[in-house]
């Protein structure tokens, strides 16, 4: 991996990877077009809480037409948990542990699983919130945790949906042949296909591609498009050998089938803060987009496209936390990514000097060379709105935060669509003009409240930017996408 950067945000200037210019899209709207097989320009891997399903929501029209995300259902309650062992369910023997937790990361409790009628609840409700955000564009979703040890794989509960339905199941090499059975006949009734997610924890080997090839055999009778999801989970660690594990899994994974897609996960947003930073602002590192660059750039670059994923502007087990865990503890962290670092300011959730610590480190960020003012995303105009401590606005003229004097970069440009409803007419917030009407479930009324908000609206603030900044990036570098 590269070496990371060093030095304050405030040195970094943005460029785009390739050296070419800024283009204008030629997406119109955000609808699927009818029989289209072009892969997405980007994947991120988001936990379906409402703090990722509104920022997905809040993308601009055309970046959300570039984004197929796939979405993780989060364990319906308990303690996190780790992708290689699942909760024992109550009438089923001890929770078993077959191995170390390769993910260090995380530290699953020995809970139970709900019901399966509580876990099928719980998927349906999710669902039907991932299919109001995606608005009838394609999807993947991953219900490993809503999957009972004794109840009906998630897989068949999928079939709830109606056919045609955009949202496309995912099964993985590792998983019970039931469910990937179950998968089949989901993909089968649904008719866009299904995933398989690869997790990377470890060297791939001949294994690997012996389960592989005896999934496809067991999915074929679906006659269905099959997806390649390789998930290298988190690579933090300029050290890790992320580049080596995913071209030999395209050598071993590639030959075995016609994929519709092939997409290689990583994430490097880090789980705790950088312990050797201090005030004001933090850099981490964003390997994930080294190492999808060395891969697609390389001398042992694959013959197929490799489309790129990561995990949003969150750590890669933030969906294996149960989906009531947006907040609640005593310090949370502001964040925004710029070109090849996050910047992460450490704030208090509470306290009397609470607003006012938010505020400074949102100052921060939108001083910082890098930030892209307030036209970019929602995201931007709420930063510029905490920093100026404005009511949910996009900081206006006069002083800007930066004490300039001036409004802010782009203050008055309200994104890739322009302003629309109230914001055209100079009568409100931008935050206030709704691309769709609220989500039943999800939160998004919240993004437009007034004040410097709490851990779930700076985690929904960092996707939004994020998200936008990726598709700015990778347009840039893909001109004719």
């Amino acid at each position: 991996m590269s070496e990371p950067m060093s030095g304050s945000p405030r040195r970094h200037r943005e460029g785009p990877p390739s050296g070419t210019p800024d283009r204008p899209s030629t997406e119109t709207d955000g609808r699927p077009a009818a029989g289209a097989a072009e892969p997405p320009l980007y994947v991120p891997a988001l936990p379906a809480r409402p703090s990722a399903l509104d920022a997905y929501d809040l993308l601009p029209t055309r970046a959300r037409a570039c984004v197929t995300p796939l979405w993780t259902v989060p364990p319906p309650g308990g303690g996190s948990r780790a992708r290689s062992a699942r909760p024992r369910h109550p009438r089923t023997a001890p929770w078993p542990h077959p191995e170390p937790d390769p993910d260090p990361d995380l530290h699953p409790h020995p809970d139970t699983d709900p019901h399966p009628g509580r876990l099928a609840e719980h998927l349906r409700a999710t669902l039907d919130r991932i299919e109001a955000v995606q608005r009838g564009r394609p999807a993947w979703v991953d219900a490993f945790h809503a999957e009972g040890g004794t109840g009906p794989p998630a897989g068949g509960l999928l079939r709830y949906g109606r056919p045609g339905s955009p949202l496309r199941p995912v099964t993985g090499v590792e998983r019970p042949a039931r469910q990937q059975t179950a998968t089949a006949e989901t993909a089968l009734g649904n008719g866009d296909g299904l995933g398989v997610r690869v997790p990377l924890m470890a060297p791939p080997g001949e294994a690997l591609r012996d389960g592989a090839r005896r999934l496809l055999r067991r999915v074929a009778f679906a006659h269905c498009p099959v997806d390649l999801l390789l998930d290298l989970r988190s690579v933090v660690d300029e050290h890790h050998p992320a580049e080596k594990w995913a071209l030999r899994a395209l050598d071993l994974l590639v030959p075995l089938h016609p994929w519709r897609t092939v997409v290689l996960l990583a994430g490097s947003f880090p789980r705790a803060y950088p312990g050797a930073y201090g005030a004001p602002l933090a850099e981490a590192h964003r390997f994930d987009w080294d190492l999808w660059h060395m891969v697609v750039d390389g001398p042992r670059r694959p013959d197929v496209r490799v489309v790129y994923g990561d995990y949003g502007a969150d750590h890669a087990g933030s969906a294996d936390r149960p989906l009531k865990t947006d907040g609640g503890a005593p310090w949370g962290t502001v964040r925004y990514t710029m070109e090849r670092t996050f910047v992460l300011a450490r704030v208090p959730t509470r306290g009397p000097d609470h607003a006012d610590a938010v505020r400074a480190s949102a100052r921060e960020i939108v001083c910082a060379e890098g930030f892209r003012g307030g036209q970019f995303s929602r995201g931007e105009r709420w930063l510029l709105a905490c920093a100026s401590g404005a009511r949910g606005g996009s900081g206006g003229r006069g002083a800007g935060p930066c004490g300039t004097g001036r409004a802010d970069p782009g203050a008055e440009a309200y994104g890739e669509e322009g302003p629309t409803g109230a914001a055209a007419a100079g009568s409100g917030p931008p935050f206030t003009e709704s691309p769709a009407p609220p989500v039943a479930g999800c939160t998004r009324a919240s993004f437009r409240a007034t004040g410097t908000g709490g851990p779930g609206i700076w985690l929904r603030v960092g996707h939004v930017q994020h998200m936008a900044q990726v598709v700015r990036a990778l347009r840039r570098r893909l001109p004719d996408v």
